[in-house]
């Protein structure tokens, strides 16, 4: 029985994972779009918009040893 409940436990962490990356997908198209309208804004804004690309970026490589690090 504790077997079973591992397995729906498993497949239901699952579920919350895809719904997570999906989230974070729609995240990321935002970020992404915010940036490029800084870029289009001027000189200050597109400032603004490089030091959060760079924080952003230095985030990421964060995450990616994370993972690397679980696989």
């Amino acid at each position: 029985m504790k077997r079973l409940s591992r397995i729906n436990a498993a497949a239901g962490d699952e579920s919350k994972l895809q719904e997570a990356i999906s989230d974070l997908k729609d995240d990321f198209d935002y970020i992404l779009s915010g940036l490029d309208k800084l870029d289009r804004s001027g000189a200050e804004a597109s400032n603004e918009g490089l030091i959060i690309a760079e924080n952003l970026q230095s985030d990421f490589q964060d995450t990616i040893s994370k993972i690397a690090d679980n696989i």
